[in-house]
C-alpha cells in the first residue's frame, strides 16, 4: 500500500477550513464581503486556508487585527473544481490550500456560499 503523503490527503465533503478575510474586501455599509475575498495568492493558483480540525478563529485570526474569518467546506471547493491541498507550516500545522483557478463566478460563489463566522472591523 502506498504511503500518503500531507499534501495528497483528501478531505470528506463535510470537512470545513477557515478562510481570512482582509478589512478591504469587507462593506461595513451593506455588511457584503467583496468576492475579492476568495482570490489566489498573487501569481499562484493556490488560496490559503485552515484545516478547521486543526484550528480556531481565534487561531485563525492571531496577529490579523481587524481582519474576519468565513467557513468554506470540502464539498463546495470540489463542486467549484477546486482541491484542498495540505500545506501545514511550521508557525501553522492547520494550513492548507484551495488550488485552482479562481475566475469571477468561482469567487463569487464562494462569497455566496460561505459561513461568515466573523466579519472584518475597522480597526
Amino acid at each position: 500500500m502506498q504511503e500518503m503523503n500531507e499534501s495528497s490527503q483528501t478531505f470528506a465533503s463535510d470537512e470545513s477550513f477557515l478562510r481570512r478575510i482582509a478589512p478591504e474586501y469587507y462593506d461595513s455599509n451593506t455588511g457584503k464581503v467583496s468576492s475579492g475575498a476568495f482570490q489566489n495568492s498573487s501569481h499562484t493558483n493556490r488560496m490559503s486556508v485552515d484545516w478547521m480540525r486543526l484550528s480556531t478563529v481565534d487561531d485563525t485570526l492571531r496577529d490579523y487585527r481587524g481582519f474576519g474569518v468565513a467557513s468554506i467546506s470540502a464539498g463546495l471547493c470540489l463542486s467549484l473544481n477546486q482541491e484542498v491541498e495540505r500545506a501545514p507550516q511550521e508557525e501553522n500545522p492547520a494550513h492548507c490550500d484551495v488550488v485552482g483557478d479562481k475566475p469571477k463566478f468561482v469567487r463569487h460563489k464562494f462569497r455566496e456560499m460561505a459561513e461568515y463566522l466573523r466579519y472584518p472591523s475597522v480597526v
